[in-house]
């Protein structure tokens, strides 16, 4: 439920999706202004094939009685904890790969810009628990590994995506000023496994919280080595993960990231599009990557922040 007495308090849904065949994917979020509850900003990141974006920011009002929805972007449950149709209809910057390395996104040429892709959960929805009280990002917080399949459309070309993605859901007061640094990482493989990870250290305390998942169940899984940046620098290594479940066995995971986007924070929760650690307080990035785990080769996200500017 809305609860505006809480200074800072907000709603947000992130979703990530990517095909490692085709080399396109997306990353989106919809988010409630601390300011203005029922105004939703919009951000949303087309990975395309060749190495550029294509971005879409905006604000607006267009709540429905199945979900979110912002100027352009809108997010519809079809069936609640596991089917999501998720569309956006408007227009969008074309950013080549160096621009977004070279400071803020700038204004540009708009094109037309638009998607419908549908979300179906690969495993039941997984959530953080009581510890997520503790945190300054909100107070709950659940997510899930999904199919992801449609349609994207930019300028006068099109292309179809069928890959693997996340959806995710966050309610309570946000403040990222006071977050030092976090990663949070899924990966999904063929036989139908995967893996969540969240590491996030803010003020006062650090929450690492793992799972793995088959189609028919998630579980909680001990975090034993997690790949939180040391320095904004190392945004696009590779890394490896380590964690162990309820049975004692150690499932690690080495990464490569193969499409880096960068992203900055500002104020309490403001999203930036481009790399600037001279304007924003934090780096954060959003990485399509592949998995190695067990001889078996799985696609995910890799998300990253690390503070660069003091508050």
């Amino acid at each position: 439920p809305i609860n505006t007495e809480l200074p800072l308090w907000s709603e947000n849904y992130c979703s990530q999706a990517y095909d490692p065949q085709r080399r396109v994917g997306v990353w989106l979020h919809m988010g409630r202004t601390h300011y203005s509850s029922d105004l939703w900003r919009e951000v949303a990141v087309i990975y395309l094939p060749d190495g550029d974006f294509v971005v879409v920011k905006g604000y607006g009002r267009n709540t429905h009685d199945r979900g979110p929805g912002s100027a352009t972007m809108r997010f519809a449950y079809d069936e609640p904890w596991n089917t999501w149709t998720k569309t956006l209809d408007g227009a969008g910057v074309h950013v080549p790969a160096g621009t977004a390395w070279g400071g803020l996104v700038p204004d540009g040429l708009h094109i037309p810009v638009s998607f419908e892709l549908r979300f179906a959960g690969l495993h039941p929805t997984w959530d953080v628990g009581a510890e997520m009280k503790r945190q300054t990002w909100g107070h709950s917080h659940y997510e899930q590994v999904c199919a992801v399949s449609g349609t994207i459309r930019w300028g006068d070309r099109e292309i179809a995506l069928d890959g693997t993605g996340i959806r995710d859901h966050t309610q309570g007061p946000r403040d990222y000023s006071t977050v030092h640094r976090h990663c949070w990482l899924h990966g999904a493989f063929p036989s139908g496994a995967g893996f969540i990870l969240l590491d996030v250290d803010v003020d006062g305390h650090r929450m690492r919280r793992g799972a793995t998942f088959t189609p028919d169940a998630t579980q909680d899984a001990e975090v034993v080595e997690t790949p939180m940046l040391g320095d904004h620098t190392e945004h696009s290594d590779p890394y490896r993960v380590v964690l162990r479940g309820a049975d004692g066995t150690e499932n690690v995971i080495t990464a490569e990231q193969l499409h880096v986007m960068p992203y900055g924070f500002m104020g309490a929760s403001e999203v930036a599009l481009g790399y600037a650690p001279d304007a924003v307080s934090h780096q954060f990035y959003e990485a399509h990557t592949r998995f190695q785990r067990n001889g078996e080769t799985g696609y995910g996200l890799t998300e990253r922040s690390v503070r660069v500017m003091q508050q």
